[in-house]
């Protein structure tokens, strides 16, 4: 299997095709299952694709993510119907890794001679290789890192699960998942800002999909102004240890640790982490809709992406909400 030249091929049609979609080709198809290589466009970040029944897919709800890889299941109303297994890499710097993931996928898939067993086997492996390459990620978060995970958390503890409890907002939790917002339910978003400058009148925004949602979804912006001093507040360290605390009263300590370990969370870094304290000097929260200072999809030209802007505080203002405003949102979540 020659995945470089496959690649290549994509790449030369992606210079002369559109500017949106995705661009495939089939590889081996003398398998029993059917793989593809594609390009998600207009990022041009790689995929793996393997299409099967829907079936096959079914109970399969919950699969394998891990940062720099996206995993999505796509149901198709082709006839007969069929369903897509995607993994789309995010992180380009790990294309050679990429190209080895798949060959072992695809051999995994191939033990199996029923279907559905041979996408349980795929989805088991890619686990495994998650598991792996979490083991050989840096050693230590950056500061950035820990900051937005303190604040991640604290808003899980403090913000969202008085609303709806410990365990749906953990579930909802996919900042650790690389997703355009840090909780994710089927009606509500909630991104979550951190700062810790004494002075700050600019958000940084990520990407064009960060404040970015459909009409049926309500959209919260929440943006934390946070003190940082050595050996004064909470610890990234003691948070963790006291949502654990919450988390296993809850039944859902494994899904925590799940989420911490996608983020290069570990135990035995902690006294790194140990020496630098947080407290919240302030709370925002914005209702983020029609008239919001954002950028979205609609407003760029084909071909353009992975936008990276600031937006001024001032200008959210008109869109602030009350704590009982932001709860009601919480209330609304199906």
């Amino acid at each position: 299997m020659n995945l470089s030249e496959v690649w290549a091929r994509l790449e030369d049609e992606q210079r002369i095709g559109l500017g949106m979609g995705r661009m495939q080709r089939r590889i081996m198809p003398e398998l029993r299952r059917d793989f593809f290589l594609g390009l998600e466009l207009p990022s041009r970040n790689r995929m793996l694709i393997l299409r099967t029944s829907p079936s096959s897919v079914a109970g399969h709800t919950k699969v394998p993510e891990s940062r720099g890889l996206k995993v999505r299941i796509h149901h198709r109303a082709t006839d007969p119907p069929t369903a897509e297994l995607e993994l789309v890499l995010t992180d380009q710097q790990h294309q050679d890794i990429f190209d080895l993931l798949i060959e072992d996928l695809v051999n995994a898939a191939e033990q199996q001679e029923e279907e559905r067993k041979g996408v349980g086997k795929f989805l088991a492996r890619l686990t495994d290789w998650q598991r792996l390459l979490m083991r050989l990620a840096p050693e230590l978060m950056s500061k950035d890192i820990q900051q937005g995970l303190w604040g991640e958390l604290w808003t899980l503890r403090e913000v969202v699960s008085p609303a709806i409890g410990f365990s749906l907002g953990l579930n909802a939790w996919h900042g650790p998942l690389e997703a355009d917002q840090d909780f994710q339910f089927s009606n509500v978003a909630v991104e979550v800002k951190t700062n810790s400058s004494h002075t700050f009148d600019r958000l940084a925004i990520s990407s064009e999909l960060q404040l970015n949602a459909t009409p049926n979804i309500s959209l919260a912006l929440i943006v934390l102004a946070l003190n940082v001093r050595p050996n004064q507040g909470e610890t990234l360290p003691e948070i963790v240890h006291d949502c654990r605390g919450v988390a296993a009263n809850a039944g859902c300590l494994q899904l925590l640790e799940d989420r911490l370990t996608l983020l290069g969370y570990k135990n035995d870094d902690e006294d790194s982490y140990s020496d630098v304290g947080y407290t919240v000097r302030s709370r925002l929260q914005f209702r983020v809709q029609d008239g919001f200072p954002r950028i979205v999809p609609e407003d760029l030209k084909p071909g353009v992406g992975e936008v990276r802007y600031s937006v001024s505080l001032a200008e959210c203002a008109p869109f602030a909400m009350s704590e009982g405003e932001l709860n009601e949102i919480f209330r609304s979540i199906q």
